[in-house]
């Protein structure tokens, strides 16, 4: 008790008895023979004194107390006046002080967004090559993101080229196309446009190329010794089949037009005859060769053997 009445005494000569009194003011008044107190101690000793955490309040004093020393970003601090009344403090709240939160940052698509800031988001990463990307404007508030769009950029796909007959078509490109590759004489080709749109072709036709035949007239034949000949095609054609030796095989050209024959020579192939050899006296002479022959098998003695040279030609 003597503490406390030098210490009430002090507080009285510095003018401090009607005021909130700090555990370090009250440690810098009291002598140092009490300076140790607990400020329990001190309130036990003069019950008309008030304990707000670290603080002594005499009777009739108030101090400003908070619900909590901290609310969420957003909140506000909710106090009250607490009064000291004979040792009874008014009131239930227990902080000496309050503060507010920091407002959290939020994350879209692993990235960092601060609270208040807005980001562009969009519903997918990539589309379709000819689609758009939807997109919405997100905002961070205390670490909730406004919307639901996940991605933070988006890309529309490139148009895919096609194939036709083996070849590379680029997306936008046209080209001519064919029902056939090929069509008889006097026909036409049947052609179609066909584009390249994102890897599909339009159209049907299935040829890069068509070519019209040739118109053929088919010529009536001719026969020429038993053998059909083409029209245009010309033959050698002779009167005789054989003739004598020494005789010439008499040929004519013959042209075959439409089914029609020039000339009149009847034969393929025509042979000349061979000569024929002779016969002298059981003899066989070949033609051209010449023998020695006498006019008289014997004559008389003193006589002469006339002779001469005989030539077989052809018998």
């Amino acid at each position: 008790s003597t503490a406390i009445n030098h210490l009430h005494g002090t507080l009285g000569e510095q003018g401090l008895v009607t005021q909130v009194a700090e555990e370090e003011q009250i440690q810098q008044v009291v002598p140092a023979f009490v300076a140790d107190s607990t400020l329990a101690e001190a309130v036990s000793a003069n019950p008309e004194l008030c304990q707000f955490n670290n603080t002594l309040l005499s009777s009739g004093q108030s101090v400003i107390a908070y619900q909590s020393a901290l609310v969420p970003f957003g909140q506000s601090c909710l106090s009250q006046t607490r009064t000291c009344n004979n040792g009874v403090l008014s009131g239930s709240y227990s902080a000496g002080s309050c503060s507010s939160r920091s407002a959290s940052n939020c994350s879209l698509d692993g990235q960092a967004v601060e609270h208040g800031a807005s980001v562009t988001a969009y519903v997918s990463d990539s589309v379709a090559f000819g689609g758009s990307c939807t997109s919405q404007t997100r905002t961070c508030n205390n670490g909730v993101l406004s919307g639901s769009y996940s991605a933070r950029t988006c890309q529309v796909a490139s148009a895919a080229s096609c194939t036709f007959n083996g070849q590379a078509v680029a997306h936008g490109t046209s080209f001519t196309a064919y029902a056939a590759s090929k069509v008889d004489a006097g026909g036409s080709c049947s052609a179609q446009l066909r584009s390249c749109t994102d890897g599909v072709i339009s159209g049907s036709y299935a040829f890069a190329s068509c070519e019209v035949e040739e118109e053929v007239t088919i010529q009536p034949v001719c026969f020429f010794d038993g053998i059909a000949i083409n029209h245009g095609t010309i033959v050698t054609a002779y009167a005789d089949q054989n003739v004598p030796y020494g005789s010439v095989c008499n040929a004519e050209l013959r042209t075959c037009n439409s089914g029609n024959l020039s000339g009149s020579n009847a034969y393929s192939s025509c042979r000349v005859a061979d000569p024929v050899a002779c016969a002298f006296n059981s003899l066989s002479i070949a033609h051209g060769n010449s023998v020695t022959a006498y006019r008289d098998s014997a004559v008389d003695y003193g006589g002469s053997c006339l002779s001469e040279q005989r030539l077989c030609s052809n018998g």
